[in-house]
């Protein structure tokens, strides 16, 4: 049975397909095919100069985020578009979710470096990050008019996911460019047919290329960020329960900020918490995140990582914490039929 939210959707998206690169002259989308034959959807801001792809068939991630910045287009994102057989990091801006980081039942499985968590009495298995970055999902929408371009996505349980999170579910993802930025709205539905709350952390994983314009000064790229709180972890990435008190403000130099290991930071934040990525050639990016609600402390509001001398940075914002369904701490709980949003947003700043 169709939700209403669900049935809106579909009769909107049935309208709105014949839309697509229709627009007004600034707000248009575009179908697009990779050279492997991926299907991307491209939304574009033709006045403002953004530009950003997102590939269903690819966990639903935004693959590509443009700029047109001195007169040329620019790629942020690392790895964009790049689907081959890639060594290392893939790049890119997958979701993660229902799970951040990794999950370990017991000091046997971290070991083992088998990543499992226990609920009601059962062992489950789940993938670091847990699995939507691995589904197909499906298309619900896709829109242009005189105030944006857009598109909605879905992804349903199965009996796979089932298999790793006992739970009905279905997530929404509105990915939007609008007025010169761009924003993703996630909404996460519980099934009135669950027995028990639904618990999950959640993150983003986007990574920007460093510097941001190529041929830019890396060591005149700077990071800032208002948190102030770092959760140490271990070395397989567990939180210990410690603390250290940091500062990042004013900005700080980018190869000054040691991340091949992750920098978890949260804390106490009354506004929404942000980090921001400034280039020597005059762009700067804002990462924003706005949740619902939130959990109690101790939780995770932007996990830092990446390698600057390889080129890559990954500014995570997350709501959630490293093996969370064992520590049974940084989870959000839904109730059968309950439903949860969060927001994200970059905003482009050129000088």
């Amino acid at each position: 049975m169709k939700t209403v939210f669900e049935k809106t959707f579909l009769i909107i998206a049935l309208c709105c397909f014949s839309i697509v690169g229709k627009s007004s002259n600034r707000y248009i989308v575009r179908h697009k095919r990779l050279k492997d034959g991926t299907s991307i959807i491209m939304l574009s801001d033709e006045k403002d100069g953004i530009e950003a792809c997102v590939v269903p068939s690819k966990g639903g991630e935004l693959s590509s985020l443009r700029i047109f910045f001195h007169n040329q287009w620019h790629e942020l994102l690392y790895r964009a578009l790049d689907y081959g057989n890639i060594k290392g990091w893939r790049g890119k801006a997958p979701l993660l979710w229902p799970a951040v980081g990794r999950n370990y039942a017991s000091n046997t499985d971290e070991k083992n470096n088998k990543l499992s968590y226990l609920y009601h009495n059962k062992y489950y298995e789940i993938p670091i990050h847990g699995f939507a970055r691995f589904y197909t999902w499906h298309v619900v929408r896709i829109y242009a008019n005189h105030k944006k371009s857009e598109v909605i996505l879905s992804m349903d349980d199965s009996q796979a996911s089932q298999d790793m999170y006992p739970f009905r579910f279905k997530v929404y993802v509105v990915y939007s460019i609008t007025n010169g930025h761009y924003e993703a709205a996630y909404r996460i539905i519980a099934n009135k047919s669950n027995k028990g709350n639904m618990f999950f952390s959640i993150g983003n994983h986007i990574t920007f290329n460093v510097p941001l314009i190529k041929n830019s000064q890396l060591d005149h790229c700077y990071f800032e960020t208002p948190l102030t709180v770092q959760y140490v972890q271990d070395d397989k990435g567990i939180p210990t329960g410690k603390t250290l008190q940091c500062n990042f403000m004013p900005k700080v130099p980018i190869t000054d900020f040691k991340a091949h290991k992750s920098v978890s930071l949260g804390g106490s934040i009354k506004k929404n918490p942000w980090v921001k990525l400034y280039d020597p050639s005059g762009l700067s990016i804002t990462l924003y995140q706005h949740a619902q609600s939130l959990p109690e402390l101790p939780f995770v509001r932007f996990n830092i990582w990446g390698d600057t001398a390889a080129g890559y940075l990954s500014m995570e914002p997350w709501v959630g914490l490293q093996n969370s369904f064992n520590l049974h701490k940084g989870l959000i709980y839904l109730r059968p039929g309950q439903a949860w949003k969060w927001n994200l947003r970059i905003d482009i700043n050129r000088i």
